[in-house]
């Protein structure tokens, strides 16, 4: 190829990664292995080569120059060691430096190639169910990390607690980090991922760990050990007790309640109803910590925070970064843009836009109207999830059986209805907000009442007494007839108000 001219210049040939996998797959914990390794030494870094063996009889020591009759300078069980892995996480062969953690500390050694790097790290990796992946049945993981950039501590993560100790003899921990099922972590960003061998070995890759309280530093000295800490921390999270809110809790006791009984209730409940105050708290758990700079340039802080000042947007006379009630076009765009930016929002905005509907004290005025033309314009770029989306539907079924409301408000909840099966598309539809905003999107609406667009015609009969109650059988028929026994209501009630 060279001759003819297709290729103009040498390229430089890589090893398959197969073929090192394959080679380091013949290594394993304890198999003893001896080599040639430099080690760093001193603040300065400097690199000496040692000559480093894994023993039969469970030791990883190097001696103190690469002859082998050369004293042995250090010498560890591999049971002490606590993790052993790549300093750097690159494909390309560059890099073969290697960390190995232990009770007493972290070292950096450099194997002459990257299959002999993997080799080691198989010997030296430690075992799943070993000693020094729990000290006790209530502990995940222990290991050193750097807490808060400070010194490199020994951390042991318990069922719901991260505790850490200033060193493994003691038994006094200096701190402890309390976790539940809203604490998330951040892995190592990309940017830390550096190219500079000494940098990578000072700083390691830090992740972060988002509590109630708090946004704490956690520094691993190798990415394979930072990974171990977070899918730890992750199942930790998991396993703990959901939160809620009370606001939730009531969403998903009534999600599939019948408009009278959600009607009666939320006579009963004024935080599922609209409101002209500001939130003391998000209507849904929100994820703790701040959410970041998403790619559309948006920048957001905790998440909490931002669903408080979403819902000054909400309020009459209230407005935020986000717009205001006067702008409904501006408003609607930046809560689709923020829905989009960050999903761990949408429900919360979802909720708060179902909420300002519910039980306005004056259904008829134009700032009622604009809360309808905000939750038809989420509704036409997202849907809730989980019983927020039954609950919604319930919500709007109820407000359709109540006849003492404006034809309006009728045409709006028959809209949101039917935007809740329709399918969502990434483009911002401005033409259909502009529909929504003049009335015409309303007006095309069905004022009757709609079960998921499907029935054509109601027929009610006489109701069939008995002692306490009257049993009316309801036909609903569909392009295929299809008859239902609906529901038995107590006789004190009006038939045509219980059915709605």
């Amino acid at each position: 190829l060279f001759r003819s001219g297709l290729q103009t210049k040498p390229r430089r040939l890589s090893v398959n990664q197969d073929i090192l996998l394959t080679m380091a797959s013949q290594f394993s914990h304890g198999v003893p292995k001896q080599g040639i390794l430099e080690v760093e030494h001193g603040l300065l870094r400097s690199k000496r080569k040692h000559l480093a063996e894994v023993t039969s009889k469970g030791m990883f020591q190097w001696h103190k120059t690469a002859d082998v009759t050369s004293p042995v300078l250090e010498n560890y069980p591999l049971r002490s060691i606590i993790s052993a892995g790549r300093l750097f996480e690159d494909d390309d062969g560059r890099h073969t430096e290697f960390v190995v953690g232990t009770d007493d500390g972290s070292f950096v050694f450099r194997a002459p190639s990257r299959g002999d790097m993997l080799q080691w790290i198989a010997c030296l990796q430690p075992l799943p169910t070993s000693p020094q992946s729990s000290t006790s049945s209530e502990d995940r993981v222990c290991g050193r990390l750097g807490v808060n950039g400070k010194k490199d501590r020994w951390c042991i993560l318990r069922r719901s607690s991260f505790v850490f100790f200033k060193s493994k003899e003691d038994s006094d921990p200096i701190g402890a980090i309390s976790l539940d099922s809203l604490c998330t972590v951040v892995p190592p960003s990309k940017q830390q991922q550096t190219t500079s061998v000494r940098r990578a070995t000072v700083s390691g890759f830090v992740f972060h760990l988002n509590t109630a309280g708090k946004e704490w530093s956690l520094k691993a000295r190798t990415m394979s050990d930072a990974n171990r800490w977070i899918t730890a921390l992750q199942d930790a999270i998991e396993s703990c007790p959901p939160l809620t809110t009370k606001f939730m809790k009531l969403v998903v006791a009534y999600s599939d309640a019948d408009p009278f009984t959600l009607e009666e209730i939320t006579m009963d409940r004024p935080i599922l109803c609209y409101s002209d105050e500001p939130l003391s708290m998000p209507c849904v758990a929100i994820p703790y910590g701040t959410i970041g700079k998403r790619a559309s340039g948006n920048e957001y802080g905790l998440g909490h925070i931002e669903a408080m000042e979403i819902f000054n947007s909400m309020m009459p006379g209230g407005s935020s970064r986000f717009g205001s009630l006067g702008d409904c076009f501006n408003l609607i765009k930046s809560l689709v843009t923020v829905c989009r930016d960050a999903p761990v929002l949408r429900n919360e905005i979802l909720a708060q836009a179902i909420k300002q509907i519910t039980r306005h004290p004056n259904p008829a005025s134009e700032e009622a109207l604009t809360h309808w033309h905000i939750l038809a314009g989420l509704l036409v770029h997202c849907n809730p999830s989980g019983k927020l989306a039954a609950y919604a539907r319930a919500m709007m079924r109820s407000i359709l059986a109540n006849t003492q409301i404006p034809a309006s408000v009728h045409q709006g909840a028959n809209y949101c209805i039917a935007q809740l099966s329709e399918m969502k598309s990434p483009v911002f539809h401005a033409a259909a907000i502009q529909e929504i905003l003049n009335g015409s999107a309303f007006a095309a609406a069905k004022e009757t009442v709609i079960l998921d667009q499907m029935p054509v015609l109601l027929t009610i009969p006489t109701p069939i007494k008995t002692n306490s109650t009257s049993c009316t059988h309801v036909s609903i028929v569909y392009s295929n007839p299809v008859v239902l026994k609906i529901q038995v209501v107590d006789s004190f009630y009006p038939v045509k108000k219980r059915f709605g």
